[in-house]
């Protein structure tokens, strides 16, 4: 089983069940993804789940609005469910220098085409009800930002690469021998 693989992926995360599902998309044969634990059970469901798009370089600007664009078509990509909200994200500034910060951010965001502007401050309590306005200086709006439960995208990849042809293996000991892995605690 293992040993007759070409491609071993390592750990069923996010990133190891992405690589697994998008090697086999791209034809390769042969993979196995494995876990020491349950396929896809170490990401962490207390994790926030926004995905916001506006960061500190171009470079990793790009990348997360090509995450966001990932998610938004991991369904039709996949064919496994993906459930996510796209309300868009605040920013509040209450000091000057962090309103300095948020006129940056919209014109780095500008610069890259992506749809963040100042809110009054009505609207940002039309967005978010539960605001406290007081002593707010300033407020973004990011249009497209995210969120959903993360735990979603590696369960979503496992499936998806085992329907594939993944060769999918949890639980396997830290102590297998290369060729041994897959044997069950």
């Amino acid at each position: 089983m293992l040993q007759d693989a070409d491609v071993v992926v390592i750990g069923s995360g996010a990133l190891g069940s992405s690589v697994a599902y998008h090697l086999a998309k791209a034809g390769k044969h042969r993979i196995a993804l494995i876990d020491k634990s349950d396929l896809a059970s170490q990401t962490s469901p207390r994790a926030a789940g926004l995905s916001g798009q506006i960061r500190q370089s171009e470079l990793m600007t790009k990348l997360a609005v090509r995450g966001v664009e990932k998610i938004a078509r991991f369904a039709e990509e996949t064919g496994e469910p993906m459930v996510f909200f796209q309300p868009g994200s605040l920013k509040i500034a209450r000091r000057p220098e962090h309103e300095a910060q948020l006129k940056d951010e919209i014109a780095h965001g500008r610069k890259l085409g992506l749809p963040i502007d100042f809110v009054s401050l009505a609207e940002a309590k039309r967005l978010t009800p539960f605001l406290e306005t007081t002593a707010i200086r300033a407020i973004t709006h990011m249009r497209t930002d995210i969120y959903l439960e993360p735990a979603q995208i590696p369960l979503g990849y496992c499936r998806a690469a085992g329907k594939l042809g993944v060769t999918l293996l949890d639980r396997c000991h830290h102590n297998s021998s290369l060729y041994g892995i897959g044997a069950r605690a």
